[in-house]
C-alpha cells in the first residue's frame, strides 16, 4: 500500500498547487469569470483534501472479499463532476447559465446519477457489480448525448465561445471516458490493474481533468475577454449596470 499512499500524496499536492494556481490567476482575472476562478478553486480544493484524506488512511472500507474501496473518490467526484460541467455550460451559454435550466438539471442529475451507481458497483461482488456499471455506463452515455447534442447547440449559437467550448467539450469527453476504463481494469473488474495501476490512473485522470482542464477553462476564458476588449465588448453579455453605479 506504500506505492498507493504515493499517489495518494502526489495528487493531494498537485491538487493544492492547482487551487493556488487558480486563486493567482482569479486575482488578476477578468471580473466577469470571477464564478468561474472560484469554481476552479474549490474544484482542486475538495480533490485535494479528499486525497489528503485517503493518504492519511481514512476514506476507505474493506468490503468481503477483502478488496479495498476508497468511497471518498465518489464522494469528491459527487461534488466535483458537477461543478467541471456548469463550467462546460457556462461557456456554452456565453457565460450565462440561466439560459437553459432544464438542461443543466438533466446534465448534472445524469452525473450525480452515474457517480453514485457506480460506488455502489464497486461495492458489489460478482455478478452484480456489473449490472450496476452498465447502468451507470448508461448514465454516462446519456451526459454524453446531452453535451454533444443539446448543449453543442447551446455554444454554436456563440461563435466567439464556440472555439473554447469544442476544446474543452473534447478534453472533458476524452478524459471522463478514461475513468471506466480504469474501474474496469481495476480490482473492481477484471483486476488486470493492482490497486497502485488503478489509483495512478485516477490520480492521473483527476489531475488533467480538474487542474489541466480548469486552466484551459480559465486561460480561454481570458482571451475571450482580451478579444472582446479590442472588438469594443461584442460577444459578451450584458451586464446590468447596478443602482450605485448608475449614482
Amino acid at each position: 500500500m506504500q506505492t498507493v499512499s504515493f499517489w495518494f500524496w502526489t495528487a493531494a499536492i498537485g491538487m493544492g498547487l492547482g487551487s493556488a494556481l487558480f486563486a493567482w490567476m482569479g486575482a488578476s482575472g477578468s471580473a466577469e469569470h470571477k464564478g468561474s476562478y472560484i469554481s476552479s478553486f474549490f474544484i482542486t480544493l475538495i480533490a485535494g483534501t479528499m486525497y489528503l484524506t485517503l493518504a492519511l488512511g481514512q476514506g476507505a472500507v474493506t468490503v468481503d472479499e477483502g478488496r479495498v474501496v476508497f468511497y471518498a473518490r465518489y464522494l469528491t467526484w459527487t461534488l466535483t463532476t458537477p461543478l467541471l460541467l456548469l463550467g462546460l455550460a457556462a461557456v456554452a451559454f456565453a457565460g450565462d447559465l440561466r439560459r437553459n435550466v432544464p438542461l443543466l438539471a438533466g446534465l448534472i442529475g445524469a452525473d450525480v446519477y452515474m457517480i453514485l451507481t457506480g460506488l455502489i458497483g464497486e461495492l458489489s461482488n460478482f455478478p452484480i457489480k456489473y449490472i450496476w456499471f452498465s447502468i451507470s455506463s448508461i448514465a454516462f452515455l446519456v451526459i454524453l448525448w446531452l453535451i454533444w447534442g443539446p448543449l453543442q447547440a447551446e455554444a454554436r449559437q456563440h461563435p466567439r465561445w464556440n472555439a473554447l467550448w469544442q476544446r474543452l467539450a473534447i478534453g472533458l469527453t476524452v478524459l471522463w471516458i478514461g475513468y471506466p476504463i480504469v474501474w474496469l481494469l481495476g480490482p473492481a473488474g477484471s483486476a488486470l490493474l493492482d490497486p497502485a495501476g488503478q489509483n495512478f490512473g485516477f490520480v492521473s485522470l483527476d489531475l488533467l481533468a480538474k487542474v489541466g482542464w480548469g486552466w484551459l477553462l480559465l486561460s480561454g476564458l481570458e482571451d475571450i475577454s482580451r478579444a472582446d476588449t479590442r472588438s469594443g465588448g461584442e460577444g459578451l453579455p450584458v451586464r446590468k449596470e447596478s443602482a450605485a453605479e448608475r449614482l
